[in-house]
């Protein structure tokens, strides 16, 4: 917390510094939107969620492009992916995989499948999908150094 005050103080900072530019004409130099900005992009990373990825990728519908898009969050034991389903896809034709260190997303129109990078390769055996109301929810559970496996000893 004492980061973000810190943060916000050296905003005020260069407002006051650079004053001559806060009238300015040129958008670039308007410090308000610029402070505004840096406030709405750190309230959305200490949201609910604790932060996230918000990304889009693109998909075909006929033959228009259109965006299949997604939210990442990584907290201490699990990846969520959150991806926007519209209303043109199927939900009952995607199909989910993993591998690689990547979310593959297939069953998108035209036969095609989108492919979602994650920081590290979750366990294949804990990953569980909803889907409700047009969001399609992935829980991966992570790796942790942690995690231990017994070894069973034959006598």
């Amino acid at each position: 917390m004492k980061q973000l005050n810190d943060l916000f103080s050296q905003i005020q900072s260069m407002q006051k510094s650079m004053g001559n530019f806060h009238n300015s004409s040129n958008p670039a130099f308007d410090l308000s939107s610029i402070d505004t900005y840096i406030k709405d992009t750190i309230q959305q990373a200490l949201g609910p969620q604790l932060g996230g990825e918000d990304q889009t990728i693109p998909i075909e519908n006929g033959s228009s492009k259109s965006h299949l898009s997604y939210e990442m969050v990584e907290l201490h034991h699990y990846y969520i992916v959150k991806i926007k389903i519209p209303d043109f896809i199927e939900v009952e034709n995607i199909r989910l995989s993993l591998g690689n260190c990547r979310l593959y997303v297939h069953g998108l129109p035209g036969g095609e499948s989108q492919t979602i990078a994650l920081p590290e390769q979750p366990h294949t055996k804990q990953a569980h999908a909803q889907y409700k109301g047009g969001l399609l929810e992935v829980r991966l559970a992570r790796y942790t150094k942690e995690d231990t496996k017994d070894i069973y000893i034959q006598y």
